[in-house]
């Protein structure tokens, strides 16, 4: 009967561990997915892709964070797209300004 017994709390123990072990693995594996992302975020790549990870609270971070990471490129993008716009119209701005000096320059030589 004792030896009976000391196999039940064995086995219990090792059924324990193993879900311990299993539930600590499904929590750790999407936090480390976050800490990746908002890593990578961090060193400024805006190119992370952040998988989806089921519809608990860590979950819907890590599609927040994904969600993030898109509008920020979307941002980023826009905002390289408008500089290179001023950029060339800086350049037509100065174009115009070079010619008016020149146009002032032979109206002051006359």
């Amino acid at each position: 009967m004792l030896t009976l017994l000391a196999i039940a709390v064995l086995a219990g123990s090792v059924l324990g561990l193993g879900l311990s072990w299993a539930a600590a693995r499904l929590l750790t594996q999407p936090l480390a997915r976050l800490r990746d992302g908002i890593g990578a975020l961090a060193r400024g790549d805006l190119r992370v892709r952040i998988p989806p990870a089921g519809g608990d609270e860590i979950g819907q971070t890590l599609s927040s964070l994904s969600d993030t990471v898109t509008s920020l490129h979307g941002m980023v993008s826009s905002i390289h797209a408008s500089s290179a716009g001023l950029n060339a119209k800086s350049a037509e701005l100065s174009g115009i300004a070079g010619s008016l000096a020149q146009v002032e320059s032979d109206l002051a030589e006359s």
